[in-house]
């Protein structure tokens, strides 16, 4: 018995301590980057389509 209740006692201040690493505030920087990426990659495929079809709607 004495062993289980030791093993619990380390489960719950590992658990504890992961619970207080992250703050629970939104990673902004990591979006930010994420958002620049795709309008990146939206202008990328917007000069590839206007290159590859200039005359698009009139094959």
């Amino acid at each position: 018995m004495a062993l289980q209740s030791l093993q619990e006692v380390v489960m719950v201040k590992s658990v504890n301590k992961n619970a207080n690493a992250d703050d629970g505030t939104p990673k902004f920087g990591r979006l930010l980057i994420v958002l620049i990426l795709c309008v990146l990659f939206c202008v990328f495929m917007t000069w590839l389509m206007a290159e590859v079809f200039p005359n698009f709607p009139n094959f």
